[in-house]
């Protein structure tokens, strides 16, 4: 699942790499965003002993660093 996530999360970059229209650059890294994110939970269940407890502030703070990395070249600054 991971796998197949990070093909679709790759295919996304590649196109909004190549997107002309910043709009439609915008709505592929933003599609990007999300399937990162499930990423993110599957791989913190994956690595988890028991699915029902997730470390949601470990999570959280990944977020926050990918769309830190995602945004950096915007004006608008993310505050932690």
């Amino acid at each position: 699942m991971k796998n197949n996530l990070a093909v679709i999360a790759g295919l996304l970059e590649l196109e909004s790499n190549q997107a002309e229209l910043p709009t439609t650059r915008k709505a592929l890294q933003h599609s990007q965003m999300r399937i990162q994110s499930m990423a993110m939970v599957h791989d913190m269940l994956y690595q988890s002993d028991e699915f029902i407890k997730l470390p949601f502030n470990i999570y959280i703070a990944k977020i926050v660093n990918y769309l830190e990395k995602l945004y950096q070249h915007e004006e608008k600054k993310i505050k932690t």
